[in-house]
């Protein structure tokens, strides 16, 4: 268990009430900045982080602010879904996405 305190922008908060990222776990946030499976810093500094969840069998992007521990938003991300999709279809391992494999870029 971690020991950083994350703390929220008034956006997250507001977008939590959305009916697509009501059942998205504080956990699985979490987890996605502690162990990403893909990292990016954007043009505005914000920094984007991916983590596949397992159960869901989706992506999960976070934006964090620039300071790293602020949450801006976190939502299944449907272009990254899209992306593993075709990559897995292309190697005829669909059937094995997110199997306990790390997929880096």
């Amino acid at each position: 268990m971690s020991h950083v305190q994350y703390r929220y922008t008034t956006y997250f908060y507001k977008s939590r009430q959305r009916n697509d990222r009501k059942n998205i776990k504080f956990s699985w946030i979490r987890d996605a900045i502690e162990n990403p499976t893909k990292y990016k810093v954007q043009d505005n500094n914000r920094i984007s982080v991916w983590k596949f969840i397992q159960s869901e069998r989706k992506c999960l992007r976070v934006i964090l602010m620039p300071d790293g521990r602020t949450i801006h938003n976190a939502y299944f991300d449907r272009d990254e879904n899209r992306k593993q999709y075709r990559k897995k279809r292309k190697n005829n391992d669909f059937y094995s996405y997110g199997q306990g494999k790390t997929y880096s870029y």
